[in-house]
């Protein structure tokens, strides 16, 4: 469960029932939500402070999202499968936006 301390500038996002994940542009992952932490079997303190691509399969797609992050192009995929570290795949729509 995240805990109370980290939410501060992403408060509310715990109430969110989609997966979240908040990264920086490098992809190291500031926040992930509880909904996020259920479907990708993660806890918040596993994530936090680690790169996304560690709990991903698919290295080269989080290679080009960042770039693209960098360049503050947005993202947004109706049917996109992940495939998590633990080898389970998970069908989301995944949209990727700097903030």
């Amino acid at each position: 469960m995240t805990p109370p301390a980290i939410l501060g500038e992403f408060s509310g996002l715990e109430h969110v029932a989609c997966g979240t994940i908040i990264c920086n542009t490098e992809g190291v992952i500031r926040y992930i939500n509880p909904s996020a932490e259920a479907i990708l079997e993660i806890s918040h303190d596993q994530a936090c402070k680690k790169n996304i691509d560690l709990f991903f399969q698919d290295k080269n797609f989080f290679q080009q999202l960042k770039k693209d992050m960098r360049q503050q192009i947005v993202f947004r995929e109706n049917e996109y499968f992940i495939k998590t570290k633990n080898n389970k795949t998970v069908c989301s729509t995944l949209i990727a936006s700097f903030i």
